[in-house]
């Protein structure tokens, strides 16, 4: 059942929108399904939801009510959810101006009824008589203080985009009448001479970060200005002085002198951006932020919606009292800048104007201000150990930019995100500093390895790539991918089971992949390796850009063409979409509200001019191709694609950006500490592909394939661990269809390196298919999962021995130990049969517990 729901403001209705069963979240912040961006709302508020033919709504705490067609139900003290048919069908009735309409005539009753020698046709009139005179005076009064100060009064707008909304009609099905004229959202005054004051909020967003310099100031005449200079700002006063042209002739607001408690004052403002309107109420209070008490507020009752900010709270003559930037609609007193701040930064920034005068920025007093939402929002990892130390959170609170102005209005976005994003690495590089004194753990796999934990083995080959998949005759892993380091908690786990058992048996598999069985029309391959879907269900364009980056491999058919830019963005997002596509939204500042809705993409038309492509390096050397083409307003999509021995990996995400400088500090962030910390599983490649790839020196990109070398020679596969004097040789080398070697980090916490110590290949045998590995395990270190495999059974075997009972029979798995060297270690060898899996067609597991011993040939350096 359909539920056409009614967004009810006060006494008006501000969306409808048509729902398909389902749930929708709903809440201020732009990651609801329903948006409504009003300060007396939570970023996430609640769950709008169908259930058995009906409709509720649960909020944050549980709280869950029906929505029907025979009331309202209450998300804040001014906003509520019904039906469409319910404000259609004459049950409502206009409330809070009703109720106070209805007191003022009781009054009038109760003063008539005094009057006990009139009749009751003369009570009637004088009653009628009464109500007009009260209520007209006070019309009369607010509408002429709005004509006299309304050419004073300026809209902030929104630049259209025409491409974006070409998007919605190619992709959302939506036409030329579901997208509004303008798109309105805060409010300015002019206080001089082509001089603008409003909220600095309007600018720079609620964290700074999000800057939107997208915008014009449109006149009461309904002109268009542009924007020159920024001349002076506080975030924590929200104030900001623009300098426009074209104004003079408008002339400008003056500063009140004074004001007292109690004074009648008025907002006027840009109300949810569509158009100026004014409201009346009392100066409250005044009070002080109760972290900074220098800092003084404004309290008053005059009405404020999102739209106001920036704009005046003036008094009966028209002079600004406050700066109105915030509401608190549960208890209706808004807050404000008080004049005398305004007057002291208008001599200070416009009379007193002059070049490079500096502004601070301390991120302390931005309001709401959470160090991870703004590591996040610049693409900074924010590491959960952060949280355990006071001081690091700290740390980021006291950091603070000196900004110059004026500043051209084009580039105010890099002048004032390029020292904060500058500062923020800054402190971020010192919070790691400090956790390594702590012995944390930190955004360095170096981090890991330690005299406690002498080794990391990410690669190695455990049960969580035992399953395989046939495609065209050859094997491949079901499960690969990216490799992340572990999170601390597991790392605390791995220690705890080292110092016990004093086993290796470390696993850090993450954002694995799994490998689509179709073949798409784009590309001659059909070994794709894409994102996991759950099935029947449908993802969301946004989910790209949540958690980890998703992944894929390309690999190569034979004869195919090794062309830089052969993995194309258009088909990463082919594979992303899938059979069932994925759903997106058409909100947006320019769509109609009752135009909003979801939509499913199937296929995305992208053209190859639309396609901005660089090459870039991470901090490992690895070279990437990066795409990226832009949807939907904000919506970015990225690829970056690296050469590998047979195809090509890529790793695609969104982000929801609307500001290009912005996007270019995540783009750089997301690079430098994102992209660059995460490993790329050294696959099961072909043996001469991987030998050309390791003479070519590639390897050296890839830490998960340093430190082992393999040649051919008189057939036979010969290999070479470099940091361990070991040489080996594999006879048969024709059998062998693929290879994947094994590199660990080993050291201690003064050194460690990527260390090369086996190799896994996958061989055609006579009777069976065999996956094999040979490799090496510093003595006592109980490092190779293959011997940890076989030491447990060696256990079990000693205790069912104990128990009377048959022990199950141990894998063959050959090794020899070496004393006398500078580091000892022991070297093993195993073979294991393919098995195909009976409950699940075409999928083979290797079977560990019939493997045979592998005894190479080998010799010490």
């Amino acid at each position: 059942m359909k539920l056409n729901l009614a967004i009810v403001h006060l006494d008006m209705v501000v969306e409808i929108l048509a729902l398909e069963p389902g749930e929708y979240t709903l809440g201020r912040s732009s990651e609801n399904n329903i948006v409504v961006q009003h300060f007396s709302l939570e970023p996430k508020q609640g769950l709008v939801f169908s259930k058995e033919e009906a409709w509720f709504y649960r909020d944050h705490n549980g709280r869950t009510e029906p929505i029907t067609g025979e009331g309202v139900v209450s998300l804040s003290s001014h906003m509520g959810l019904t039906t469409q048919e319910y404000v259609e069908s004459g049950q409502t009735r206009i409330s809070e101006f009703s109720e106070l309409r209805e007191k003022r005539q009781s009054i009038v009753h109760k003063r008539m009824w005094l009057a006990s020698s009139l009749v009751a046709g003369l009570l009637l009139l004088s009653m009628g008589g009464y109500f007009v005179f009260k209520q007209q005076p006070q019309n009369v009064q607010q509408n002429h203080l709005l004509s006299k100060v309304r050419s004073k009064i300026v809209e902030f707008e929104s630049y259209k985009d025409e491409s974006s909304i070409n998007d919605f009609k190619n992709y959302g099905g939506l036409s030329d009448d579901d997208f509004k004229e303008n798109s309105g959202f805060c409010t300015g005054f002019l206080v001089g001479p082509n001089i603008v004051l409003t909220a600095a909020h309007c600018l720079m967003g609620q964290y700074i970060i999000d800057i939107n310099n997208d915008f014009y100031l449109k006149t009461s005449d309904g002109q268009q200005h542009k924007i020159k200079n920024v001349l002076g700002f506080d975030v924590k006063r929200d104030f900001l002085f623009l300098e426009t042209e074209g104004m003079e002739e408008f002339g400008h607001l003056e500063f009140a002198d004074n004001y007292r408690i109690e004074q009648k004052v008025y907002t006027v403002g840009n109300v949810h951006g569509e158009g100026i309107a004014i409201r009346d109420g009392i100066i409250s209070s005044e009070s002080t932020d109760p972290n900074e008490p220098d800092v003084k507020l404004l309290r008053y009752s005059a009405g404020t919606s999102p739209g106001n900010s920036g704009g005046p709270l003036l008094n009966s003559k028209g002079e600004v009292v406050a700066l109105v930037f915030a509401a608190t609609y549960s208890e209706n007193f808004n807050l404000g800048t008080p004049a005398e701040d305004l007057k002291l930064a208008y001599e200070k920034y416009v009379e007193g104007r002059a070049e490079n005068q500096s502004v601070e920025i301390a991120i302390k007093r931005v309001l709401n201000f959470k160090p991870s939402v703004m590591l996040q929002a610049l693409a900074l990892p924010y590491l959960p150990q952060f949280d355990d130390y006071p001081e690091i959170s700290q740390a980021f609170s006291d950091i603070k930019i000196d900004v110059a102005v004026p500043i051209d209005f084009e580039n105010v976005d890099e002048a004032i995100l390029d020292p904060l994003n500058k500062a923020m690495i800054k402190t971020f590089y010192e919070v790691q500093d400090i956790l390594r004194k702590k012995d944390e753990i930190v955004l360095d796999w170096t981090s890991f390895v330690s005299n406690k934990t002498p080794a990391i083995l990410p690669s190695q080959f455990d049960a969580s790539q035992s399953v395989f998949i046939k495609k065209q005759d050859r094997y491949f892993p079901y499960l690969a991918g990216l490799i992340d380091s572990p999170s601390k908690a597991d790392y605390l786990k791995y220690r705890e089971q080292l110092e016990k058992e004093e086993k290796f048996d470390f696993q850090s598999y993450g954002y694995n992949i799994e490998v689509a069985d179709e073949k798409f029309d784009l590309l001659p391959s059909d070994i794709l390796y894409k994102p996991n879907e759950k099935p029947g269900t449908k993802l969301r364009l946004q989910n790209l850009s949540y958690g980890a980056p998703y992944s894929q491999l390309l690999i190569y058919e034979d004869g195919d063409l090794r062309t830089s830019g052969f993995f194309s963005l258009k088909l990463f997002m082919k594979n992303f979409l899938g059979k069932d596509g994925a759903l997106a939204n058409s909100s947006s500042r320019f769509v109609r509200p009752l135009s909003i809705k979801d939509f499913t993409i199937h296929d995305l038309e992208i053209n190859k001019e639309d396609i901005q492509k660089a090459m870039v390096q991470d901090r490992l050397g690895r070279n990437w191709e990066r795409s990226r083409v832009k949807l939907f307003e904000s919506i970015n999509i990225l690829t970056y694609c690296t050469e590998m021995p047979e195809g090509v990996f890529c790793i695609g995400r969104v982000l929801n950006v609307f500001n290009n400088h912005l996007l270019t500090i995540i783009e750089n962030n997301f690079r430098k500490f994102v992209l660059s910390h995460l490993l790329i599983n050294p696959f099961f490649w072909k043996t001469d592909d991987l030998i050309t790839f390791l003479k070519e020196g590639k390897q050296k990109q890839m830490p998960l394939m340093e430190g082992v070398s393999l040649d051919k020679k008189n057939g036979n596969l010969i290999g070479a661990l470099s940091h361990f004097p070991l040489e080996f040789t594999i006879p048969n080398a024709d059998r062998i269809e693929s290879v994947r070697l094994q590199t660990g980090l080993i050291g201690d916490s003064d050194q460690s390196q990527w260390t090369g110590y086996g190799m896994e290949w996958v061989q055609k045998d006579e009777d069976k298919d065999l996956v094999c590995g040979l490799g090496l395990e510093v003595f006592e270190s109980q490092s190779a999962f293959i011997l940890n495999f076989l030491r447990d059974r060696k256990k079990q075997e000693k205790l069912r021995k104990i128990k009377g009972e048959d022990p199950k029979p141990l894998p063959g798995i050959w090794y020899k130990p070496f004393r006398g060297l500078k580091t000892p270690f022991q070297i093993y060898g195993y073979c294991a049969p393919l098995e195909e899996d009976p409950r699940v067609s075409k999928q083979y597991f290797v079977d560990f517990k019939n493997a045979k011993p592998f005894q190479f040939s080998y010799k010490l350096r």
